[in-house]
């Protein structure tokens, strides 16, 4: 069997490997599972490769391809399912929808009460008093970002404000669970 087809092999069980994990109600963030389910067939198939005695080029070429395929479907599927455009697609498939319906789904208030929804979910924010505050999942993310930041030369992002442009914060928006619980689609 040639490096390729054994990659494409291994893609396939993939896929089908976690199409089954999300269907098994597991909790946890989507991207984790979908890295650790990868993670795990991109090191069997690194194992498959050398225990077949490919030649070292064989096997970068195998695992780069099993990685690019792999981050193009999460991309696909994940980041292109949550933008704002296919969110629209999706809720005119289900029925029509005016355009004041429309605006009242996707204004700046639903989305960012959507991303606090998710952000809650996966651990990375905890209601408190005053709103929300950092978990220490989210903490540790931060450092991650920090460091890779730092690593990449990337310059560090400025906190937003009340004093920053108009043009980076439109207005204030703190939700608090209060408000979430009474916001509806």
């Amino acid at each position: 069997m040639s490096w390729l087809l054994l990659t494409l092999t291994y893609l396939v069980v993939a896929t089908a490997s976690y199409a089954v994990l999300v269907r098994l109600g597991i909790g946890g963030n989507f991207v984790v599972k979908f890295v650790g389910c990868g993670f795990v067939f991109w090191s069997t198939l690194a194992l498959h490769h050398i225990l077949l005695g490919l030649s070292g080029s064989a096997i970068v070429a195998a695992l780069l391809v099993f990685a690019f395929v792999w981050e193009l479907n999460i991309f696909a599927f994940a980041l292109i399912s949550r933008s704002v455009s296919v969110g629209i697609l999706m809720r005119l498939r289900e029925r029509p929808l005016t355009l004041d319906e429309i605006q009242r789904h996707y204004s700046t208030a639903f989305m960012v009460d959507d991303r606090i929804t998710r952000l809650v979910a996966d651990g990375y924010l905890a209601p408190d008093q005053t709103g929300f505050s950092l978990t220490r999942r989210a903490r540790a993310l931060l450092r991650l970002f920090a460091a890779l930041r730092a690593f990449f030369g990337h310059p560090e992002l400025a906190a937003l404000s009340a004093d920053a442009p108009e043009a980076v914060v439109a207005e204030p928006y703190r939700a608090t669970p209060e408000a979430r619980s009474t916001q509806t689609l």
